[in-house]
Order: structure tokens, then C-alpha cells, then sequence
């Protein structure tokens, strides 16, 4: 009866060890150890532990996973033995001269390894699906995650013809290529934006790419189309149903962009006049010499910044043209200020129709200062057009 329950008691032990997914040590499960000699050693054992710890980590005897060795793992006649280890799992091994308890004596310590993983580094222990860690056996492969290549290595499948490899690759600058060129990406609604990452994705709304930059909203990518070349040039910009067309004509200093019924165009800005501490009538100064009969606006800005000693009257500011219609010479004159004190301005903003060809200047008269050449000012003219 007693000989009945322990059997009993072992059946119901063996009932409860589930079966771990192994891999054969060495690639062939059977592993000879010798001494530092060359000597097989039959009196030896080999510790296993998890990676990186003193927790002892069972191997098992066979590739049913079933079966725990002892740990430590004695060695038989040509001091061999039969160990399989957890696929997924990370060991520490430490051989030893013989058995020593849980631990192994310093003296006895033979060798130890960590970080081994459990399972082939190419096949993961030959089991399908593939559970383990693949480990790359070029120099140098990653430390960490399931897949751990090294910087030259290539990921492939092999194309629908059967004729050539497709493979994802990294270079020295550590970014990916591609072989087999296009990628397809299905449509998604937008992400949530993080902070110091910009993301790219095929949005399902808009049916565009759209991104989101640092966090930020999203935003769509503007790619060629009806108003952008193939060279990502503007050619055209719409209001509405209507295309306005951009002009070919590059624009130059001092120019603005304008419709001209026809098309945008880049038109003259002209030269603007920018004096400070003004002494003197200034000088006469051409403005601009327009190509072509047109309306322009002219901005005159004067200000007192120094005051004279009794008196002063600030310059009285001409501009100059050709009337289109009448072509008679015309002018306005933006009248000075007899008043003496700092921050006193003068401004005007007059509308002028030239005639093409003619020239649109500014000049001053009647500068007065007591004592002479005491009161300055600063003038500033600014003139645009056609339009």
C-alpha cells in the first residue's frame, strides 16, 4: 500500500510539469566538457542560472521540455550530457570541478558564461512558430529586442518572379533602404502628435499624406497638382473656382506681387528713401521711372529729431511726375513745420497716375534753422505701384 501511494503522488507530480518550448545546447543537445587538460570531465557539473542573477534556471533532458535536469547537471561517462534549454529564456552557466552545492567554490569555477540565450541563434531551438530570440552572428549585433542584427545585415524576401532578393537594409549613416522601391500604406485617421517626433501617415479623411511636427496639429502635404508643378513650383493660385496664373518672370529687389487682370505679377516696389539727421534741403532723388503708364501711391513720413535753439521750419517735401492723361508735370507738396520741438511729424499718403516713361522724384526746399544747421529731421518715402 505505502509502495502504491508514492507512485501515485509521482504520477500526479509529473501530471502538473507542463511542457517548455527547448532548444538543443550546442545546436545538437549532447555536450562533452573537459577539464582545463583536455581531459573529459566525468566528476564535473555545470550550473545554470538565470542571465545576469544566482537564481538557479532548469534545462531539460530532452526536446519534449518535460524532463528537468538536476541542477547542477552532472556529467556522465565521457563527461557528457543530454541539456535543452527554454527557448526565450537567458542563461548564466558556470562550470564547475565537481559539485559543490548551490554554488559552485571559486576554486572549482572552470568557466562562466552569461547572457546565452535559449535557443539557437539562428532558428530560435528549431521550433515553429518561432517564440525565441534571433541573434545575429555578424560582429557587433544589437543588445536588446527580438530580432538583434548588426549594422551590415539585411532583412529579404524574395520577389513575386522568383528572380531576385528584396531587402531592407541600413546604411553608415544609419538610415533604411528599401530594394524593392514603393511602399504601400493603408489609409488611417490621425494620431495623436508627440512631443519631439514628426509623424508622417496616409490620412482616411483626407485621402492625402499628412503630418504632425512635434506634437503639433496635423497638417496636409502638399504634393503636385493643379496649381504646384512636378517641381514643386507654385504656378497658379485659386480663389474660389478660378485659377489666378503666376507670371514666369522672377522677382527683383524692391518688387511686390500683383493681378494684373491677367496674371500674378512681380511689379516695381520702388527705391524707398530712408534719411536721417538731416541737416539741409535734401537732395533730388528719382523714385522710380515707370515702364508703363499706371496708378502709384506715394507715402511721405518727416519727423524733428533735434530741435533748434529758437526757431526752425522742417523742409517742405515735393514729389515730381507726368500726369498720363494730360501729360502736363504736376507735383504735391507735403508742407514743413515751423514748430520747434522733437517728435513733430509730417506725413502724407497721395495717389499719382504717371505717364509711362517719366520720371517720379522728391526733392526739399525751405529748410530754416536757429542757429543754422542745428534742427534735424529724418525723412522716409515710400512709393508703390502699378495698380
Amino acid at each position: 500500500m505505502k509502495k502504491f501511494l508514492i507512485l501515485l503522488v509521482l504520477l500526479f507530480a509529473a501530471a502538473g510539469v507542463s511542457a517548455q518550448t527547448v532548444a538543443p545546447i550546442g545546436a545538437l543537445g549532447s555536450i562533452q566538457f573537459l577539464d582545463n587538460s583536455g581531459v573529459p570531465l566525468t566528476n564535473g557539473v555545470l550550473y545554470s542560472y538565470q542571465a545576469g542573477t544566482t537564481t538557479q534556471q532548469a534545462t531539460f533532458t530532452d526536446s519534449s521540455g518535460t524532463v528537468q535536469n538536476t541542477n547542477p547537471v552532472a556529467f556522465g561517462s565521457g563527461g557528457r550530457a543530454q541539456i535543452w534549454l527554454s527557448v526565450g529564456s537567458f542563461y548564466k552557466f558556470v562550470l564547475c570541478l565537481q559539485n559543490d552545492g548551490p554554488f559552485c567554490a571559486a576554486g572549482d569555477i572552470l568557466f562562466t558564461v552569461d547572457q546565452v540565450p535559449g535557443g539557437s541563434t539562428s532558428s530560435g531551438g528549431g521550433s515553429s512558430p518561432f517564440t525565441g530570440t534571433f541573434i545575429s552572428g555578424t560582429a557587433s549585433p544589437a543588445t536588446s529586442g527580438i530580432l538583434r542584427l548588426a549594422s551590415a545585415d539585411t532583412v529579404c524576401f524574395r520577389n513575386a518572379a522568383g528572380s531576385a532578393n528584396l531587402c531592407f537594409s541600413k546604411d553608415g549613416n544609419d538610415l533604411l533602404s528599401w530594394a524593392g522601391g514603393s511602399l504601400k500604406f493603408p489609409e488611417v485617421g490621425a494620431p495623436t502628435g508627440v512631443a519631439g517626433f514628426d509623424l508622417l501617415w496616409a490620412d482616411n479623411t483626407a485621402h492625402r499624406w499628412k503630418m504632425a511636427n512635434n506634437g503639433g496639429t496635423a497638417a496636409q502635404v502638399v504634393g503636385s497638382g493643379v496649381d504646384i508643378n512636378t517641381s514643386d513650383q507654385v504656378t497658379q493660385l485659386h480663389f474660389g473656382a478660378a485659377a489666378a496664373p503666376l507670371s514666369s518672370t522672377a522677382p527683383a529687389t524692391n518688387q511686390i506681387l500683383q493681378w494684373n487682370g491677367t496674371n500674378i505679377i512681380w511689379q516695381i516696389y520702388a527705391s524707398p528713401v530712408d534719411l536721417t539727421g538731416q541737416t539741409t534741403n535734401c537732395a533730388t532723388q528719382t523714385l522710380l521711372t515707370p515702364a508703363a503708364s499706371g496708378f502709384y501711391f506715394v507715402d511721405v513720413y518727416l519727423v524733428i529729431t533735434t530741435r533748434a535753439g529758437t526757431s526752425s521750419t522742417t523742409p517742405t517735401v515735393q514729389v515730381n511726375w507726368t500726369d498720363s492723361d494730360s501729360s502736363t508735370a504736376e507735383n504735391f507738396p507735403v508742407v514743413g513745420s515751423t514748430l520747434n520741438a522733437v517728435g513733430i511729424i509730417t506725413t502724407t499718403n497721395s495717389p499719382i497716375f504717371v505717364k509711362a516713361g517719366t520720371a517720379i522724384t522728391v526733392s526739399c526746399s525751405g529748410y530754416a534753422s536757429n542757429p543754422a544747421n542745428v534742427m534735424t529731421y529724418a525723412l522716409r518715402v515710400r512709393m508703390q505701384g502699378p495698380l
